[in-house]
């Protein structure tokens, strides 16, 4: 989940919201990171469609909000499939 936070502040969002569910067993249920600012749906091929080559790499900060990045070797984003079957 932190990797979802990271990505989040790196697209410069400013609201960032983590909702987990847990079971009468203590089982984590459903986990949830949901952000103001969000990716565009024509963007989601170019950001998952390959893995390496972020754009990390080459710029150091944010572009409005000049944030310091984490990551760059384009893997981390690959991370929220780990915890689930589902990312939406």
């Amino acid at each position: 989940m932190a990797e979802m936070i990271w990505n989040a502040l790196a697209a410069e969002a400013c609201n960032i919201v983590v909702d987990v569910d847990v079971n009468e067993l203590g089982g984590v249920e459903y986990v949830s990171v949901d952000d103001d600012h969000g990716m565009p749906h024509a963007s989601c091929d170019d950001y998952f469609g390959r893995l390496g080559g972020s754009w990390k790499s080459i710029v150091k900060v944010s572009p409005e909000l000049r944030r310091g990045l984490h990551g760059r070797s384009g893997q981390g984003r690959l991370q929220a499939f780990a915890p689930g079957e589902q990312i939406r």
